[in-house]
């Protein structure tokens, strides 16, 4: 992701390359419709780690009892 015009929500165009922001519908230079594919890629390891940190400390107080 890009760090410029628009801070840190930013990614470029598949199509022209321009930065984009990262909710855009359409890219600002070439029109392009920007896919869902686009948006926030790799966050899901942070899900699944919350996910995991969740069940050890279930599993954690459920033995203690």
């Amino acid at each position: 992701m890009a760090r410029d015009r628009y801070g840190d929500d930013t990614a470029y165009c598949p199509n022209c390359g321009a930065e984009v922001f990262l909710y855009a519908n359409r890219c600002p230079a070439c029109g392009d419709y920007i896919t869902p594919t686009l948006r926030r890629k790799g966050r899901g390891w942070v899900v699944a780690l919350i996910a995991l940190i969740t069940l050890v400390a279930f599993l954690y107080l459920m033995v203690l009892r």
